[in-house]
């Protein structure tokens, strides 16, 4: 089942990772990724994500999102029109996310 219209809190999106291989994908600007970010993500802002859509693995489910919640949904309306149908936005962004003290790891396209 697409999980399109899907939002996800960051509780969730922790055992969704996890156990359904779940992509994240950050598309806020680079300074905000330097502060910090989901373990394991993508990074790509949100005014790059068009030209970089390659980037993103249409293989697993991708969980997007930004500090609070807005870009992501643009991100998400963009994923949908490029094909993407397993896309969740977390809820609350990295704000609810923060948190966590979570892995710095992750990569950059």
């Amino acid at each position: 089942a697409a999980l399109a219209n899907r939002i996800s809190s960051p509780d969730k999106l922790r055992i969704e990772i996890t156990e359904s291989s779940f992509l994240p994908l950050d598309v806020r600007q680079d300074s905000e990724w330097n502060t910090g970010h989901l373990p394991n993500a993508l990074h790509i802002p949100l005014g790059k994500l068009e030209q970089n859509l390659a980037c993103v693995s249409k293989s697993k489910p991708v969980a997007v999102y930004c500090q609070a919640g807005l870009r992501s949904a643009i991100a998400m309306s963009i994923l949908r029109r490029a094909g993407f149908n397993n896309v969740i936005n977390v809820q609350g962004g990295y704000n609810a996310w923060i948190g966590t003290k979570s892995s710095l790891a992750g990569s950059v396209c």
